[in-house]
């Protein structure tokens, strides 16, 4: 490995090379920062380096992101902090709106949340717990159904789909369960991470493997899949 320093345009960041018999340069940022670059020993240094020039700015846009995703990042029961909550990857202000009947609504930039006690933070939270556990189940089975589609020409059969908070992960597939799990931290991306995710566990029902042939099926399927996988980042 190898520390690099890129400048461009008045801008430093550090990225970390790691030589590895891969076929093209691969770019990853980090949720902590790191941005490393895995590279073949036969792509010359200098080439490296102006590859990642030209991707700062794209670098610089992921970095802003996990850092405001970290800020935002918090246990459900804790939505309220900083008055702000992520929802497919867009960060809305609450605001709570005097109502006889309870019900959460979507806004522009804000979720309106009606309660009889706008003021009450314990009922507001309950109320955005239960909008966002409807909304996780809404939007897994749609992506479901639209990446299920793509599918077609492998002959998988249908599968049952379930949502969990995951640690370590952001899916998971039990082809002789025929079960795939998404974690449910997922619905604070957008609806791109959430398919790939989704076409990932799908793939392992053709092949339930990491194998060259399991990435061929991902690539048929989703042929921008590593642009998705860098924008969803790690846990």
């Amino acid at each position: 490995m190898k520390k690099l320093k890129i400048n461009k345009n008045e801008k430093e960041i550090e990225v970390t090379l790691i030589r590895k018999n891969v076929k093209n340069i691969n770019l990853r940022v980090k949720d902590s920062g790191e941005i490393t670059v895995t590279a073949n020993n036969k792509v010359d240094e200098e080439y490296i380096i102006d590859f990642l020039k030209r991707k700062m700015d794209w670098i610089l846009k992921h970095i802003d992101e996990f850092e405001e995703r970290k800020k935002l990042k918090v246990k459900k029961e804790k939505l309220l902090k900083d008055n702000n909550i992520i929802y497919l990857g867009n960060i809305y202000k609450i605001k709570g709106v005097k109502s006889n009947k309870e019900y959460v609504k979507l806004g522009k930039d804000e979720i309106y949340v009606f309660l009889k006690d706008k003021d009450n933070l314990h009922k507001i939270n309950l109320a955005l717990n239960r909008w966002y556990k409807d909304k996780i189940n809404e939007i897994f089975l749609k992506v479901y159904r639209e990446t299920f589609k793509k599918f077609k020409r492998y002959n998988i059969k249908h599968v049952e789909i379930k949502s969990r908070k995951m640690k370590r992960r952001w899916g998971s597939c039990n082809p002789n369960d025929r079960i795939i799990t998404l974690n449910s931290e997922l619905i604070t991306r957008n609806i791109e991470c959430i398919e790939f995710v989704m076409a990932h566990e799908l793939a392992h029902l053709v092949h339930a493997n990491h194998s060259k042939d399991f990435y061929e099926v991902l690539e048929d399927v989703m042929p921008d899949w590593k642009s998705r996988k860098e924008a969803l980042g790690s846990i």
